[in-house]
């Protein structure tokens, strides 16, 4: 089995998109709404939204700003990965 080297590996960030994991909704929607971003997917099952924030404002402000709300776990960039 040839197994490729990770220096191989590639990825892409999208640059209006995160992923954002919570335990608690309410104050996420909120946030949301406040931040003019638009939801792309709500994954109940996961705990998970996907937003994609307004293109006048930087990915790295919006990370900051989703991991300070109450409730969220984690802020995620949403990526494409190649592999090989």
């Amino acid at each position: 089995m040839n197994i490729q080297n990770s220096k191989n590996t590639q990825t892409n960030y999208s640059p209006n998109i995160l992923i954002i994991f919570y335990d608690l909704k309410e104050p996420l929607l909120k946030a949301i709404n406040d931040y003019n971003a638009s939801i792309i997917y709500d994954l109940k099952i996961m705990k998970s939204i996907t937003i994609k924030i307004p293109e006048n404002k930087k990915i790295e402000d919006a990370i900051e700003f989703f991991q300070k709300v109450e409730g969220v776990n984690g802020v995620n960039r949403d990526s494409k990965m190649q592999l090989f």
